[in-house]
């Protein structure tokens, strides 16, 4: 993802809390967004815009509707310390991002799919 010139989101999962905790998932999103070099869709901020929600809050079914995402990380890693809500969001997506992406990497603890619904005018 690094290595790609294209401005372009990424949506890392899970989301929302750790279990047991009040650290959220956003913070180490946001430390990877150091080396990737790509948006993020939410990061760890104190409140959200006005009209904004929390990714954990979306219900995503069609990536077309977020044409600015070009990437779509599921850390499986983190899904055992994800609550269940989140680990569901996560199964539900990575659905999706089969059918409307393909996989490009994989290991047993990442799966990341590239979405054909990117389109860079989107984030330009």
């Amino acid at each position: 993802m690094r290595a790609d010139p294209d401005p372009a989101a990424i949506l890392e999962l899970p989301s929302g809390l750790v279990a047991g905790t009040f650290a959220a998932f956003t913070s180490r999103w946001m430390y990877y967004q150091t080396a990737h070099r790509k948006f993020l869709l939410e990061g760890t901020v104190s409140r959200l815009p006005p009209g904004r929600r929390l990714v954990i809050g979306l219900e995503i079914t069609d990536f077309a509707s977020l044409p600015w995402v070009k990437y779509v990380a599921i850390h499986r890693d983190a899904l055992p310390a994800a609550l269940p809500a989140a680990r569901a969001q996560a199964e539900r997506v990575e659905a999706v991002a089969r059918t409307q992406g393909e996989l490009v990497a994989a290991d047993g603890e990442l799966a990341i799919y590239r979405l054909r619904t990117f389109r860079r005018e989107a984030v330009l």
